[in-house]
């Protein structure tokens, strides 16, 4: 029975302290996994301080990488933007500083030759800081005026033209249209004062002469292209008459004033023709002539003539 008796309280200790053990154990346990969390959050914060570090390493080496690659090109735009300069200046291209900005211009003198003027043009600084000098403009060369032709009857644009057709203006009984063939393309409208001279019938298809270096000008709403030119005196006007084998389109000459007429038109402020006209006459011979010498038709034989008057003037 005290065998029993302390078997019992034996087995009974035994199993206390196995309980007591395994609590004790549990603790442990506990204890080491709290320990292991502290540890595990401990490494992760000292994992995301050296990752922060790195990234914030990377990205000032980034930024320094960035700025260095554009100073780089802001010097070379500097570059280029100087010689741009110094080409304007040495070729008298005036620099107009922006407000807030300076021309970059290099501190020691530059000299540069132009090939328009072959000069050397230097640019020196005054001051500390760069600033534009002024360069002098090359001279640009004055080609003289081509020397005004002599006023005489080369100038005069007198051509043979066939009148097509003629009619009395519309709204001006005293003057006739006429559609004349001066040897181009179209025919060119004239109109003239003749009606109370000259028949209609004896112009229409009539060879006549033609200034044709005239500036256009209307009379009476149509614009008039040119002008039959007649001999004349206060009281009769006779028409110019060509040589037979003449044809519309022939150019007159004058031996002794080479034809060189001013096109399209003579400039009515310098009154060529008024000039010229002072000497336009019908000689003795009653050819028509400029200072005493015939008129001529340019490859051809003959003379322009009239049948009646004879020492007048040709208008």
């Amino acid at each position: 029975m005290l065998i029993c008796s302390r078997l019992f309280s034996f087995g009974i200790s035994k199993g206390f302290l196995y309980k007591m053990s395994a609590a004790t154990d549990l603790h442990l346990l506990h204890d080491n996994v709290n320990d292991s969390e502290h540890l595990i959050t401990h490494l992760k914060a000292e994992v995301k301080q050296l990752m922060s570090l790195v990234h914030e390493k990377y990205t000032v080496t980034k930024i320094k990488e960035l700025q260095d690659e554009n100073n780089k090109i802001k010097n070379e735009i500097n570059a280029v933007k100087k010689e741009l300069i110094q080409l304007q200046i040495a070729n008298g291209v005036p620099q107009i500083p922006v407000p807030g900005d300076k021309l970059d211009v290099e501190e020691h003198p530059v000299k540069l030759s132009t090939e328009d003027s072959g000069k050397v043009v230097s640019t020196e600084n005054t001051s500390n800081e760069s600033k534009p000098v002024k360069a002098a403009k090359p001279k640009k060369q004055v080609t003289p005026a081509a020397e005004e032709p002599p006023i005489d009857v080369g100038r005069l644009d007198i051509r043979v033209g066939k009148v097509l057709h003629a009619q009395v203006h519309p709204d001006a009984d005293q003057l006739y249209i006429e559609q004349i063939d001066v040897g181009e393309e179209i025919s060119r409208t004239v109109v003239s004062g003749l009606v109370r001279h000259i028949p209609l019938a004896e112009l229409d298809q009539r060879m006549v002469l033609v200034l044709c270096n005239l500036k256009p000008q209307k009379m009476r709403g149509i614009v008039s292209e040119a002008m039959v030119l007649c001999a004349s005196t206060p009281e009769t006007v006779e028409l110019l008459t060509p040589p037979p084998e003449a044809k519309a389109g022939d150019n007159i000459t004058v031996p002794g004033y080479p034809r060189n007429p001013d096109l399209p038109f003579m400039n009515p402020k310098k009154k060529i023709f008024e000039k010229v006209a002072e000497d336009l006459k019908v000689n003795s011979k009653k050819q028509a002539s400029y200072k005493d010498v015939p008129w001529e038709i340019e490859g051809k034989s003959g003379y322009i003539t009239v049948q009646a008057l004879s020492g007048c003037h040709i208008r």
